[in-house]
Formats: C-alpha cells, sequence, structure tokens
C-alpha cells in the first residue's frame, strides 16, 4: 500500500467517523465545529485551497478560474481581499490540485483552460451506510 493510499484511508476512515458523530450529536454541534476550524485559517493557502476544493467537488462542470475566483468570493467574501491579485494565490491552488490529482484543466469550448474536480470513489462517503454500521 502506497503512502498516499494509507492517507486516503486515513482520511476516508476520519470522514466517517464525523458523519457518524454528526448523526449522533446533531448536525448542528458538527457545522459549529466546522466553521470555528474554518474561521482559525482564513488566511494562506490552507482555507484557499479548501475553498477552491469545495467549488470544484459542487460543480458538475469544469470551471474557468475566473467562475472558481467568483463562487470563491460568494462562499467566503473576506478569504481573498488581504490579496492585491487575488487570482495568483488561486491559479497557484489549481495548479497544486491538479498536480496533486485532486483536479484536472480541460479545454472549454473556446479552447480556455477550465478546472474539473476528479472523482474519487474512495473518498465518497456514504452516509446510510455509516450510520446504520454498528459502533460497538
Amino acid at each position: 500500500m502506497t503512502e498516499r493510499s494509507a492517507i486516503n484511508r486515513r482520511i476516508d476512515t476520519i470522514r466517517k467517523a464525523l458523519v457518524g458523530l454528526a448523526a449522533l450529536m446533531g448536525d448542528d454541534v458538527l457545522k459549529e465545529t466546522l466553521e470555528c476550524s474554518e474561521s482559525r485559517s482564513r488566511r494562506g493557502k490552507n482555507g484557499i485551497t479548501r475553498a477552491c476544493r469545495m467549488v470544484l467537488m459542487n460543480s458538475g462542470n469544469p470551471l474557468l478560474a475566473k467562475e472558481v475566483y467568483q463562487q470563491v468570493c460568494l462562499d467566503q467574501p473576506t478569504l481573498l481581499v488581504d490579496y492585491s491579485t487575488p487570482m495568483t494565490p488561486l491559479y497557484a491552488v489549481l495548479g497544486r490540485l491538479v498536480k496533486q490529482g485532486e483536479a484536472r484543466i480541460v479545454a472549454d469550448e473556446n479552447g480556455r483552460h477550465a478546472w474539473q474536480w476528479i472523482q474519487r470513489p474512495s473518498l465518497q462517503v456514504d452516509r446510510q451506510a455509516t450510520e446504520t454500521a454498528n459502533y460497538a
């Protein structure tokens, strides 16, 4: 098993545990926890990376960098405000996601670069299966 596979399996295990805890404690507790952790990383590549991941994951179609930027600004308006050229870190993050195999670059109908999330079945969480799992 490669190191990346081991990490992906660990992430999958943690994600399933969080879904199970959210089912037990309620979604409001999980939301509060996630909001608290997000507020700690408003600046820096980690917050931008997370935002870009979420935008690409939630989009069914490839997005131009400008569209990713617009959606990030809608979701987290303060994330990129301190940058004089906010597209620069955005391009860096999108390039890193491609390099890490999480996204791919495709050409749109005009030949421009668009980014698309790569679906990974190993990272998909089946909420119903985890809710019915025995946590004994």
